[in-house]
């Protein structure tokens, strides 16, 4: 599945530019609000999630990302999982596919934490990560969207209990 969206951006990317070309706009400023989905191994979080970004290119932009934990998990006897907050910057790639759909692809790196609710004691740490993804946004009027993408969090440390994958869905507004 990885391998298919990874294709399906590379081949986005690849596209002509001589598509329809209604939803880039080069110097904009934009933001969203949205719930991501953390997917790990042993707990699935959730969070609110906010972006805020600029559109430096008709094609190419950076963005700020901050999301705090709304739901805790349960991994085992009176253990639960938590996720505090996740803060990343990204460099982000734009894509027209039609004349409001385009394809996101974003590079960045982040910082993540996470703590631990036991009968042995509370615990909480923080960790590092590289992260890549791939999505959509749908225009329905000129400065307003519905986002939807995932993004792989690869973790610096072997301590951090393995990658995350978060799958996010979103409103963005132009500015």
């Amino acid at each position: 599945m990885k391998v298919l969206i990874i294709a399906a951006a590379a081949l986005a990317c690849a596209a002509s530019p001589a598509m329809a070309q209604t939803v880039a706009h080069t110097g904009g400023l934009y933001g969203s609000i949205g719930y991501a989905a953390t997917d790990q191994s042993d707990a699935d979080l959730g969070a609110i999630q906010g972006r805020f970004g600029a559109r430096l290119h008709p094609m190419l932009g950076i963005e700020g990302e901050a999301g705090f934990g709304v739901n805790d998990a349960d991994i085992g006897d009176d253990t639960s999982v938590k996720l505090d907050r996740q803060l990343a910057l990204y460099g982000v790639g734009f894509v027209p596919i039609g004349t409001n759909f385009e394809a996101i692809a974003r590079v960045g790196y982040g910082n993540t934490k996470i703590s631990v609710d036991s009968p042995f004691g509370d615990e909480e740490g923080d960790a590092n990560s590289w992260n890549f993804g791939v999505g959509g946004q749908f225009w329905f009027t000129d400065s307003d969207a519905v986002r939807a993408d995932w993004t792989r969090h690869n973790f610096d440390d072997d301590e951090s209990g393995g990658d995350l994958d978060v799958w996010s869905v979103a409103y963005v507004r132009r500015f």
